[in-house]
């Protein structure tokens, strides 16, 4: 039996979801774009949320980046924003829109 391209990619991404600081990050890009706080966040919002130390947040950054899970923004490369497969592997791990909505309210 030959495993597709895609299945692959696919697990690689979900390995990639297995660290914690990984899935904090991809999780505050989705709930910012979910909430439309901005759609995107900056290096420093990121830290800020997350309380990561740079050399930290910039070494899962680039991990996340090369999976294709999140982006620059293209017109200024400070913002990062999570991309449509980025949301598709967080909806199918059962975060979706609602649930962040509903979530925020009981805040």
């Amino acid at each position: 039996m030959t495993i597709s391209k895609e299945i692959i990619q696919k697990l690689e991404n979900l390995a990639i979801m297995t660290n914690e600081k990984r899935f904090s990050i991809l999780i505050s890009l989705f709930n910012s774009d979910v909430l439309k706080i901005g759609h995107s966040l900056t290096f420093e919002q990121l830290k800020e949320v997350t309380s990561y130390e740079n050399n930290d947040l910039a070494y899962h950054l680039k991990l996340l980046k090369g999976a294709k899970l999140i982006t620059k923004n293209k017109k200024n490369s400070r913002y990062y924003s999570i991309t449509d497969e980025g949301k598709k592997l967080i909806n199918q791990i059962g975060f979706s829109k609602s649930k962040v909505v509903e979530i925020r309210k009981q805040m």
